[in-house]
C-alpha cells in the first residue's frame, strides 16, 4: 500500500469539505488493526460545524457529492470504501472501537469506471 496515495486522497476530500465550509478536525481510518494493509479503507471524519446541521441525510449527501465529483483518481478511489461523518471525536472513536476493526460504511460511494 502506498501511504502517499491515501494521504493525497484524504487531502482532496478534506479540502473539498473545507471549500463547502466544513473543516475536518479529526479523522480515523479503518481497518487500523491490520495496519492499513487491507483495502479499501473506511474513513471517519469529525466536522464540528455539523453539530448544528440537523439532517444526517444532508451530511451524507455532502460527502457523496464530493466523492462522486471526480476529484479522486482511480488509484485513490481504490483506497477509500466509504466516509462516515461524525460530530465529535468521542462519537467517532466509540463507533470504531465498538466494531473491533469491522466498520459498517454509512456512505458507500459508487465509483463509475
Amino acid at each position: 500500500m502506498d501511504k502517499q496515495v491515501l494521504v493525497g486522497a484524504l487531502s482532496k476530500v478534506f479540502d473539498a469539505l473545507k471549500q463547502k465550509g466544513y473543516a475536518v478536525s479529526a479523522y480515523r481510518v479503518m481497518p487500523e488493526y491490520l495496519g492499513y494493509r487491507e483495502l479499501p479503507l473506511l474513513v471517519g471524519v469529525v466536522v464540528p460545524s455539523w453539530k448544528n446541521e440537523p439532517s444526517v441525510k444532508a451530511k451524507i449527501s455532502t460527502i457523496v457529492d464530493i466523492l462522486h465529483s471526480g476529484i479522486l483518481s482511480s488509484d485513490e478511489r481504490a483506497y477509500i470504501s466509504g466516509v462516515i461523518p461524525y460530530n465529535s471525536q468521542e462519537e467517532m472513536n466509540e463507533f470504531f472501537d465498538e466494531q473491533e476493526g469491522v466498520g459498517r460504511p454509512v456512505v458507500e460511494p459508487y465509483w463509475p469506471d
